[in-house]
C-alpha cells in the first residue's frame, strides 16, 4: 500500500528522467519538475539573447559591407596605385598631412561611421582615394608604395 500511495502522488519529469512528488511540479506543468523548468527557462533565455545578438551583429556587418561597396565604387572602385579592383582588398586612403586618417578614424569610432561620414561629406575626391590594403599600409609606414618604387627602378634601368 505504501508504494501505491507514493506512485499515486508522483510524476515523471521528462528532463531529469526521474520520478518526483507532485508537489515538486507546477500545477499547470505536467512535463517537467520545478527545478528543471527553471533551469530550462534560464537556458532558453540565454540562447534567445545570443541568437538575437548574432542576428543584430550580422545585420550591422551587412550594412557596413554595403556602405563600403558604395563608397569605394563612388570613389573609383580600383586602387589608385596598382589597379586592383577586388572589393575585399580595397580600403580608403586619406589624402592630406600624415596622421589625417588616424584622426578621422578616432573621431568616427568604426568603419561603418567612417563610411557614413564620407558619404555625408559628399564623397570628396580631394580628401579620399581608393587604395588596396598593401599599397595603403606601405604608404603609411614607409612613405612610398612598392609599385611606385618598381616603376622608378624600371625607369632608371630603361634610361641608363
Amino acid at each position: 500500500m505504501i508504494t501505491f500511495n507514493l506512485l499515486r502522488n508522483a510524476k515523471f519529469c521528462r528532463w531529469c528522467k526521474s520520478h518526483k512528488l507532485k508537489t515538486e511540479f507546477y500545477a499547470w506543468n505536467n512535463v517537467t519538475c520545478r527545478s528543471c523548468y527553471l533551469k530550462r527557462g534560464r537556458l532558453t533565455s540565454k540562447v534567445r539573447a545570443r541568437r538575437s545578438h548574432l542576428k543584430h551583429r550580422q545585420g550591422r556587418m551587412d550594412e557596413t559591407r554595403q556602405l563600403k561597396t558604395f563608397v569605394i565604387n563612388s570613389l573609383g572602385g580600383v586602387c589608385a596605385c596598382c589597379g586592383i579592383s577586388e572589393i575585399e582588398l580595397l580600403t580608403i586612403d586619406h589624402l592630406g598631412p600624415r596622421g589625417t586618417g588616424a584622426k578621422h578614424r578616432r573621431e568616427t569610432c568604426n568603419n561603418r561611421y567612417l563610411y557614413k561620414d564620407i558619404i555625408r561629406q559628399g564623397l570628396p575626391r580631394d580628401k579620399f582615394r581608393v587604395m588596396c590594403f598593401n599599397c595603403n599600409i606601405s604608404l603609411g609606414i614607409f612613405g612610398y608604395c612598392p609599385h611606385d618604387k618598381i616603376a622608378c627602378d624600371l625607369e632608371r634601368i630603361m634610361c641608363a
